[in-house]
């Protein structure tokens, strides 16, 4: 595996394994609702910074990750399923006090992207505000508010491999 320095963590990676590094622990910001109005919905808002990785299989250390800590994932899918998120497929893995969630940041409603709250009881929300939409999850994935309400976030396909203290979200 490759260690990531902070300058790695904007570009795009040709490895498809790196390890986290702490200034991307915790990706999210304390960010208010309310001024996500007018935000772009093709990406997630709330995020100081976003490990872009190239397409293909990939393992990442998330070993590093304290209960609260998020991390966003970014790789390029041409899927038609991604075509409100400019083709990328964004993953958060947030760290909760017993285990991990590992959810896509795209909306189960129209596909827009979910961003990042700051609230620990609400961490994530989708970034289309409109009053049709305004999605909001819990730390579990499950919609608890706007048009996802009782729905829940996608899983993308993973494997975590827990060894002698280290964690490796394994992405296909």
């Amino acid at each position: 595996m490759e260690k990531i320095t902070r300058r790695h963590v904007i570009v795009t990676l040709a490895s498809s394994t790196a390890f986290i590094c702490p200034s991307v622990l915790n990706a999210a910001t304390n960010a208010d609702l309310s001024s996500w109005d007018n935000i772009p919905t093709d990406s997630p808002a709330g995020l100081k910074q976003i490990l872009r990785l190239s397409t293909g299989p990939a393992s990442v250390d998330i070993s590093e990750l304290k209960p609260g800590d998020v991390t966003v994932i970014a790789r390029p899918n041409n899927r038609w399923d991604y075509a409100a998120t400019g083709q990328t497929q964004f993953i958060a893995a947030l760290c909760r006090d017993t285990d991990y969630l590992i959810v896509e940041l795209t909306c189960p409603h129209k596909g827009k992207a979910i961003g990042l709250t700051g609230d620990p009881k609400v961490p994530f929300a989708c970034t289309d505000r409109g009053r049709y939409h305004s999605s909001e999850f819990d730390a579990n994935g499950m919609g608890v508010a706007g048009k996802s309400s009782g729905d829940r976030m996608i899983v993308p396909e993973h494997r975590l491999n827990i060894s002698n203290g280290k964690v490796v979200l394994e992405l296909a």
